[in-house]
């Protein structure tokens, strides 16, 4: 879900009942406990979700094999709070499914992971990032850390975020990179250690927070912190029963 600012409503998705719903997007309004069906011509489920610097939300990739809507693994769609409608804004380069959107400090948008197959890998090559207000300019291709990359495994939901002085965190299960916003390396992140023997990505799947940042006693913010919530051991293969 995706909060639409300035009201107490919520852009959502959810997956298609049969091959014949073509109904999955939507709003949820708290104020008058109503929620209203949008037609779409692409399927979002397991999209993407951020809220652009102007406030709207946008909907990144998506799909569900729904033989009512169109593919939208590559399409970036964006929700009109005041005719309660979606249009696409950009064509992305690679379909992705799972993808993680972030904004940027500079009103842009950083997409990085996701797949083009349902569940199955590889990993997609390379990030994209484009600039909202000039969405016919398509999206630029970025290429991953290479710390990232080794950990990330196929790269789904990865934890990206930016840090308070701009560069950008890049957190692929079990350790990360940072980066410049011109994608320069700044610092590789340690691994976890072995005493912590947890997937947190997707679809052994944590939560993962930025902790609210402080400056430093001279002003200067140099350091932050984050949390882990959840994930799932090591040791885990896909049948293993969720009970355990």
């Amino acid at each position: 879900m995706a909060s639409v600012p300035g009201t107490r409503k919520y852009l959502f998705t959810h997956r298609a009942l049969n091959s014949t719903h073509a109904l999955t997007l939507g709003t949820v309004d708290l104020d008058n406990n109503e929620t209203t069906l949008i037609d779409s011509i692409h399927e979002h489920f397991c999209a993407g979700q951020l809220v652009l610097g102007d406030g709207r939300p946008v909907l990144v990739g998506g799909y569900n094999a729904n033989a009512v809507l169109g593919d939208g693994r590559r399409i970036v769609t964006v929700y009109d709070n005041a005719t309660n409608t979606v249009s696409k804004l950009v064509t992305m380069r690679l379909q992705r499914w799972y993808p993680t959107p972030t904004r940027l400090d500079n009103g842009s948008v950083l997409v990085v992971g996701g797949t083009a197959e349902l569940d199955r890998g590889p990993q997609l090559p390379y990030a994209e990032h484009f600039n909202p207000d000039d969405p016919d300019a398509g999206t630029v291709i970025v290429e991953m850390p290479l710390r990232f990359k080794q950990n990330a495994g196929n790269n789904w939901f990865p934890f990206i975020n930016q840090l308070p002085r701009g560069e950008v965190l890049w957190w692929g299960n079990r350790a990360g990179s940072i980066t410049t916003t011109n994608w320069t390396l700044v610092r590789n992140l340690p691994p976890m250690p072995a005493e912590y023997p947890f997937h947190t990505m997707y679809k052994y799947t944590s939560a993962i927070v930025l902790h609210a940042l402080q400056p430093d006693a001279n002003g200067a913010y140099n350091n932050f912190t984050l949390h882990i919530f959840g994930g799932a051991p090591v040791s885990l293969a896909a049948v293993t029963p969720a009970s355990n």
